[in-house]
């Protein structure tokens, strides 16, 4: 049997030529990503591939009454924080973390429709543009970004972007007052831009308000934007294992916090999976360390063993649990000593109980005496590899530590006592009490180092998800003459294969039932003006239908 020539050329096995990229930005607010958007950009360009930037934040004037947001141009704090209230409540009212992801991808096939109006094509929301990138600034929520990866797959490219907390309240406090044209009064305006910094990182009350700090670790790249001048540096070097170049290999970073990252995966706790390497500066490997239940005479417990004492085989955490018996205690000589109003009694006893069920509220799972850590009974990944060290006999001094999450602060002090000279984590961590403890020994500003210091400093580089994808060589490095091959920009295509129908099909269910789900549900979203808040108003005539009905049940 013999396939023609266009049979082949329809073929849905053969993967789109000059694929569409998807960018998600993750910028702490106060973090210039408009500076990240345009060299990106000026980057693209070198591959001949055109941005079209998506604000996610301005997808949001399309719901409801929401328009008028649009219009707040003479107040930066009143301007963020009214468009941080009305994504919270977008979300918060179609219960989906992802909404505004969504309401980006509306805005993709709208570009796409745009710029094949003039084919005649039917559908052309669904004709993909050659070599276009779609930067979407920015995202806040970790739904957006793991929804964004379920339809894009290896076209999405999330790139969190990390400048120290005291450049953005600097650089927060200045955009306010200049919005208010008056510069001296920066100084004045640095509890707002505070306000906003704390909401932005993980808004508290919901599930679905800002969640940067969740949202962060979750990206494909990590970019240091502290130092401007070396952003476009950082970029290419992303762009060109993007693109395909055969002779970029893992820096120094790049492979500790790999080998931090998959240690982590052989970790059987319940709570979260850790995992930690230490390394010489010269890049030796020398151990390895996850959070596991040790065994005795040294080493933690495998998969397999013929004697298993993890908490996973026994079906609870014998840690949380012992916690949940020491805050009833506590509850429970509150209320003996007769603390509890009368009235509230019943309501108290109802929780006391619930407590010692597990059954914690929201208001006790925020205490810090319901997040005490000294009950785990897993050696945390920290201290697993400088334990490893000790038994092994390998000096640590000077060394680097690699840790996919911020060291809490039990960690902290060994790692202070082993002689460890660095640390580099990924994930935020604010059960974490280092900052508060150690503060004179521990530099956790990410500003210039201090020597009597060690220095605690977020990760930068290929984040370990990605590591294997855009390191993993695919292509030739040399001629068959012995001579290197010449990798070029202009020439290059990502190194993924992209196949239009999956994607497509994806975007068109997706958002088929989702996006009229969210437009019903904010469809009575306003923004009132003099209250300076996101409200619900209802559509006159189903008001007064809802008060006739208040009526006639009352009659």
């Amino acid at each position: 049997m013999t396939i023609n020539d266009n049979s082949k050329k329809n073929d849905a096995l053969d993967p789109v030529e000059a694929p569409e990229l998807i960018f998600g930005l993750i910028g702490p607010v106060g973090t210039d990503t408009q500076k990240i958007y345009s060299l990106l950009e000026s980057e693209l360009l070198n591959y001949d591939y055109k941005a079209y930037r998506i604000s996610v934040s301005n997808c949001i004037h399309k719901m409801g009454n929401l328009a008028k947001l649009n219009e707040i141009k003479n107040d930066e704090y009143q301007r963020i924080s009214s468009h941080m209230k009305a994504g919270t409540q977008i979300r918060d009212t179609s219960e989906r973390g992802d909404a505004l992801a969504l309401l980006a991808i509306s805005e993709i096939k709208d570009i796409r429709t745009e710029a094949n109006k003039n084919e005649n094509k039917e559908y052309p929301s669904n004709i993909p543009i050659k070599r276009a990138a779609y930067i979407l600034d920015s995202l806040k929520h970790p739904s957006e970004i793991e929804s964004l990866r379920i339809i894009y797959r290896r076209a999405f490219f999330a790139i969190s972007i990390y400048t120290p907390r005291s450049q953005r309240l600097k650089a927060l406090s200045e955009r306010i007052a200049v919005s208010r044209t008056d510069i001296a009064i920066t100084d004045d305006c640095q509890p707002q831009a505070e306000e906003l910094i704390h909401i932005d990182e993980n808004e508290s009350g919901t599930q679905f308000g800002q969640n940067v700090r969740g949202a962060f670790p979750k990206a494909d790249f990590f970019l240091d934007a502290s130092h401007p001048q070396n952003l476009q540096k950082h970029l290419d070097r992303f762009l060109q294992l993007v693109f395909g170049n055969p002779f970029k290999t893992p820096e120094i970073d790049e492979w500790g916090m790999f080998y931090a990252e998959s240690s982590s995966w052989r970790s059987g706790d319940l709570a979260r999976q850790v995992g930690a390497s230490i390394i010489s500066k010269e890049g030796e490997l020398l151990v390895t360390g996850c959070n596991e239940v040790p065994k005795a005479f040294g080493g933690y417990f495998w998969d397999g063993d013929n004697f298993d004492d993890r908490d996973l085989i026994y079906g609870f955490d014998k840690g949380t649990l012992h916690k949940q018996l020491m805050v009833a205690e506590l509850l429970k000589k509150i209320g003996d000593m007769g603390y509890i109003d009368p009235e509230k009694k019943e309501k108290f006893k109802e929780e006391l109980e619930n407590t010692k069920k597990g059954r914690v509220g929201k208001w006790l799972k925020d205490t810090q005496a319901y997040n005490i850590l000294e009950f785990s009974r897993s050696v945390h990944a920290e201290m697993a590899a400088i334990s490893e060290a000790a038994k092994r006999g390998i000096s640590i001094n000077k060394k680097i530590l690699y840790v996919n999450t911020f060291p809490c602060h039990i960690c902290a002090r060994h790692i202070l006592a082993s002689g460890i000279h660095e640390v580099v984590y990924i994930e935020p961590y604010p059960k974490s009490l280092t900052d508060i403890l150690y503060s004179n020994q521990i530099d956790t500003s990410g500003e210039a180092h201090k020597e009597n210091k060690v220095k605690f400093r977020p990760f930068c580089g290929v984040a370990p998800r990605a590591y294997q994808f855009l390191f993993c060589n695919i292509t030739e490095r040399k001629l068959q003459s012995g001579y290197v091959y010449q990798w070029s920009k202009r020439e290059a295509d990502p190194k993924f294969n992209q196949y239009v129908a999956s994607y497509i099909l994806l975007e068109d269910d997706v958002l088929r039932y989702n996006v009229d789900h969210i437009t019903n549900k904010t469809k009575y979203l306003s923004w009132d003006e003099n209250q300076k808040k996101v409200t619900t108003k209802e559509e006159k005539g189903e008001d007064n239908e809802r008060t006739s009905k208040k009526v006639a049940k009352s009659d």
